[in-house]
This record gives structure tokens, sequence and C-alpha cells, in this order.
């Protein structure tokens, strides 16, 4: 399915874009990545940047005839342009709503009218609040709590509609924490991994009792590409590990895992992340999607930062 197939990677110079646009050059797809580098960065494609079935279109999704112009002749669009993080939400809402919602609407409807075979979609766990259960199931009711979520909630019923009115096979993936090498710094593990090869205090907000769901980056790609081939119809799958961590025992292990000493430090809340925000526990249920593909992520929580350390050194 993937070889030979022609790609529209939106958002491709981002961190989880440009790994899946490196993979699927390597397995022989005609892949164009669309972004407009307002996050994304050229340095993460360097390593497809000279091969022949790769192209990079700098564009905004935002943008009719840049839409327009990528999506022609494109057999599959993976939709992984966004606003990311819920800090950045907090602070430019209409922005973000903005650029999920008609960015969304642009690619369905020209998807439409250029007979694209699969869409996919990159949304968040973020999409179940605070969960009602653990681990959460696609199933699970939505509570977002962010703008950031209610985005990725409304852009997931566009999917819906769009793929079942049109027949186009729809995947949504709801991506826990997916983290490694190329990741910016806004997120905790490039956080602690930096602090550490300084040999600094890693800050750990409230009592660290929090947990969250980590994926390495290469299982998370396997995942969508297998979700993806096994697909057919309309389909909402988790994309986490499965194995949950506090915050506190995951600042130990960096601790444990780097060659300067480090301690751990308990400090506030982070006051530009709004309390209403904040998620306490956060697990991947990732039974659906490995029953169907047959794939497990294969990398432990402390395999994944040991390369992430030598990826920074």
């Amino acid at each position: 399915m993937i070889a030979r197939s022609r790609v529209l990677v939106t958002g491709g110079a981002g961190f989880l874009g440009s790994h899946l646009s490196t993979r699927l050059v390597e397995e022989g797809a005609e892949v164009t990545v669309l972004d407009n580098l307002s996050a994304g960065n050229l340095q993460r494609l360097q390593n497809v940047a000279s091969c022949e079935n790769f192209h990079f279109f700098k564009g905004d999704i935002r943008n009719t005839e840049d839409v327009k112009q990528s999506v022609k002749d494109k057999d599959i669009i993976l939709h992984f342009a966004a606003k990311v993080g819920v800090i950045r939400a907090a602070s430019q809402g209409i922005d973000v709503l903005d650029t999920t919602l008609k960015g969304i609407s642009l690619l369905l409807a020209e998807s439409t009218k250029c007979d694209v075979k699969t869409f996919v979609y990159a949304s968040s766990s973020e999409v179940y609040g605070e969960p009602s259960r653990l681990p959460s199931r696609e199933d699970d009711p939505l509570i977002p709590r962010s703008t950031y979520a209610v985005a990725k909630v409304a852009a997931e019923r566009y999917c819906e509609e769009y793929g079942t009115l049109y027949g186009i096979d729809t995947c949504i993936f709801r991506y826990f924490n997916v983290y490694g090498p190329r990741q910016n710094d806004n997120f905790v593990i490039p956080q602690f991994l930096h602090h550490a090869l300084r040999g600094e205090a890693l800050p750990v907000y409230g009592s660290g009792a929090q947990t969250r769901d980590f994926c390495y980056i290469d299982d998370a790609v396997s995942l969508t590409l297998e979700g993806m081939k096994w697909n057919k119809g309309f389909n909402i799958f988790n994309v986490g590990s499965g194995e949950p961590i506090s915050l506190k025992r995951l600042a130990e292990l960096v601790s444990s895992l780097s060659a300067k000493e480090c301690s751990i430090a308990f400090v506030d809340l982070d006051t530009r992340r709004p309390q209403e925000y904040e998620i306490i526990h956060r697990q991947a249920d990732i039974s659906k999607i490995v029953s169907l593909c047959g794939v497990s992520p294969k990398h432990s929580l402390e395999d994944g930062l040991r390369t992430c350390l030598e990826a920074l050194m």
C-alpha cells in the first residue's frame, strides 16, 4: 500500500510529521511535505531531502491555493499540521481554532474532489480530558478541557462526516505523549534531558504524582503506518505505550541515566497553563490497534531515553 503511493504530509517538518515522512520515503512512497515552517524545521528532513521521491512545498493549510496544489494527484493525506500544545492554545485560542478548523475543512473538501483514497488525522489524548477510567479507550466519553483539545474534537468530527459521506478510508490517531530525537524543548522529556546533560536539577511540577503514557517515536510511526494499512472505513486508534509512569519516577529515571549528578526540584505548577486544563492521569488502551495490526510498541522507556540522550550529545 505504501510503496509507490503518492502521499501528502502536512506539517511534515514538525516532530512527528518529519519522522513519518522519513519512514514513508524509505518505504518507497512518493512524499510531498506541506509546511509553512512557522514551527517546523527543515533540518528534521535532511536525511531525505535529496531523495528523488521526496518533495517539499512551503505553504499554509489555511490557504486555498496551497491546499489545491499540494492535494492534487495524491492517494493518501496525512494531516499533521497544527498549532501544537496546550500552553500555546491558552494564549492563542482563536488562532488555534482558525488553523485547525479552516485547515481540516479545506483539506477534506479538496480530498473529495481529487479522489483521495485514505485520509489520516493526528489527534491527541487531550480530547479525553481527565479520563473517566484508565486506561482510556477510543469509545470513552470526550471531555476536552482546553481550546487545543476542543479544536481536535471538532476536527475529528469533520473527518468522520467526510469519510462517511464520501467513502474515504479515514484514520484518526489519538497520540499520547510521543517523544524522541528532534523533539523541541517545550516538552517534558527534552526538558529533563537538557537539564540532566548540564548537571542541573530536574524541575517536577507539584508532587510529581501525575502520570503520563510515553511512546517512543519509532513505535508511534510504526503503529500509525500499520493502522493505515489495515484500516477500512472510519476508525479511531489510540497510539501510546499502554504503560503509565509518574513524572517523579520519570525524573528519577532520567537522573539515573545521566552521566552527571542531578537532583530533582519540586516546583509550583506552570502558571502559563491554566489550572483547569491540568490532567492528572493519562494512559492509553492500545488493544484496538494492536489486535488489528498485530504490532506492539517495542521500545522500553529506558531504552528510548538512552537513545534521546545519545542524540543530544
